[in-house]
Order: C-alpha cells, then structure tokens, then sequence
C-alpha cells in the first residue's frame, strides 16, 4: 500500500492473472513490469486526492480502475497505433 495513494495489489493483480489468460506465455519479467506500470500509474492518478487514504471512500473515486487498464494493457502489449 502507498501511504498516500491508497491499495494497487488488489486492484491490479487479479487484472493482470486474468490477462494472462489471454497470452499463450508470459515470462515473470513481462509480469513484473506490467505490475509495476500499473502501480506507477495508479499511485500517480490517486495521490492529487485530497482525502486521506487512512479511513476514506477513496476507493469509490475509481482512480484504481486506470492502473489496472494500463498494466493489463502492457501485459497484451496493446497500443494506440492501427
């Protein structure tokens, strides 16, 4: 947990299991960093909050859904190009 910027785990773990559903392999590296990607972006959309992580509804803001979309996508390797 970031002490400022609420949970990543729960939110971006049981996305990125399932993604890798969707792949024939995924190595622990490709794992790691897609994890890591997803935290980096979910700390970083959480922590302009102005509540306090500690007792809040910080989890009804949604913030937690962008890091989750953003590591799954690293993990399929999606882009915005065509």
């Amino acid at each position: 947990m970031h002490d400022e910027a609420s949970h990543a785990g729960e939110y971006i773990l049981p996305v990125l299991l399932a993604a890798c559903g969707l792949r024939e392999r995924t190595s622990g590296k490709e794992f790691i960093t897609a994890y890591a990607v997803g935290r980096e972006v979910l700390i970083r959309i959480g922590l302009p909050s102005e509540r306090s992580a500690v007792g809040s509804d910080r989890h009804r803001d949604g913030h937690f859904i962008f890091g989750s979309a953003i590591a799954a996508g690293k993990l399929l390797n999606l882009s915005l190009k065509r």
